[in-house]
């Protein structure tokens, strides 16, 4: 640990002023996702591009295909990556959750390539909590996913669509035989949603953009996506940020992920970010 907390809080100007605008909460807690003020800056970007390039090179075991054999995303978070960033979404994300300090529970950077069958890589319509809490534990959802367009989002090129305010409506997973951590990453996922009820949905609304933009997202909102049918890949950056008090407990019989995938519980490894910015203390 030693020297960690001076990597993380490198500029101290860059700490994030906690306050987020009225109308930005309220739609989060209507809709269940919300298009953030900030976007991310042309140095955070480079950042984010060059961690995505160092870990396909290294060839790291939290790396996914798709079915074409093209990177379909990288995980876990590299101590000191892009402090400005982490510190400006760690408090916004206390903010949204409305709890005195979170962590880092996920880290991912999905490549979207385009499709040559024009079917792989898509998303069958799923909640990210449903993984969390039957294969890691997470006993409720205190917890935010904070979407970035790493490039420029289209409809063309397969984007996140949300069903609005589709976290309100409890439903049960359409669970697989899938087992083993990839089960959450694999094009067949294992907790999935009807998708007769998602069809029926009322709106659906594309998590589009410009480079840099950056959306919050609920952990019960129903989403999916398309595959990407345009001539360039699509990448988006999510971190998923976690209340310090909700402790995951691994449900009996099940295997722990790794955690370049899943972190359990605080840890230096996974920072700590308060409304007002970067903390570390544990």
């Amino acid at each position: 640990m030693t020297g960690l907390k001076d990597v993380w809080a490198t500029q101290e100007s860059n700490l994030y002023k906690p306050g987020l605008c009225r109308i930005i909460k309220e739609t989060y807690a209507r809709e269940g996702f919300a298009l953030l003020d900030k976007p991310a800056s042309q140095a955070e970007l480079g950042e984010i591009e060059r961690y995505l390039d160092l870990r396909i090179a290294d060839n790291h075991p939290g790396n996914v295909l798709d079915s074409e054999g093209n990177c379909r995303a990288v995980h876990g978070l590299d101590e000191g990556f892009c402090p400005s960033l982490m510190n400006r979404l760690g408090a916004q994300a206390c903010e949204l959750i409305g709890c005195e300090s979170v962590y880092v529970f996920q880290f991912r950077i999905n490549t979207k390539f385009p499709s040559k069958s024009g079917s792989s890589g898509a998303w069958v319509p799923h909640r990210d909590f449903d993984f969390w809490h039957h294969m890691d534990g997470m006993p409720h959802p205190r917890a935010v996913l904070m979407h970035l367009c790493v490039n420029e989002h289209t409809e063309a090129n397969g984007p996140v669509f949300c069903c609005d305010e589709s976290h309100l409506t409890d439903v049960a997973p359409v669970v697989n035989k899938q087992e083993g951590w990839e089960a959450g990453f694999r094009e067949d996922l294992k907790y999935t949603l009807e998708e007769h009820r998602v069809q029926a949905w009322h709106n659906h609304t594309p998590m589009i953009g410009a480079p840099g933009t950056t959306f919050a997202m609920h952990p019960l909102l129903w989403h999916y996506s398309h595959p990407n049918l345009s001539e360039e890949p699509r990448v988006l950056m999510s971190i998923i940020f976690s209340d310090t008090k909700n402790i995951c407990e691994i449900p009996e019989g099940a295997e722990a992920r790794p955690e370049f995938i899943a972190r359990l519980a605080p840890n230096a490894r996974g920072g700590h970010w308060t409304q007002q910015g970067n903390d570390l203390t544990f």
